[in-house]
């Protein structure tokens, strides 16, 4: 699992640098800056998830109800 983990940050240096490139090529759609794209556009994302995190994880262990309690 580690290998797979390790493996995955090259890969994504890879794929993110076109597609951010890419992003950065939307200079004037819209009337926003290609900059601006990517702050949109890779910030968006990450914003949803952490409230989804907020909302969906539990505070303690708990309150998980995916956890026994004799782990």
């Amino acid at each position: 699992m580690m290998a797979w983990f390790l493996a995955a940050i090259p890969l994504s240096s890879v794929v993110s640098g076109p597609l951010s490139v890419s992003m950065l090529k939307m200079d004037g759609w819209l009337g926003l800056h290609g900059w601006q794209w990517l702050f949109i556009l890779q910030g968006l994302p990450a914003c949803v998830l952490g409230l989804l995190c907020l909302k969906l994880l539990t505070d303690t262990p708990d309150k998980a109800a995916w956890l026994s309690k004799y782990a």
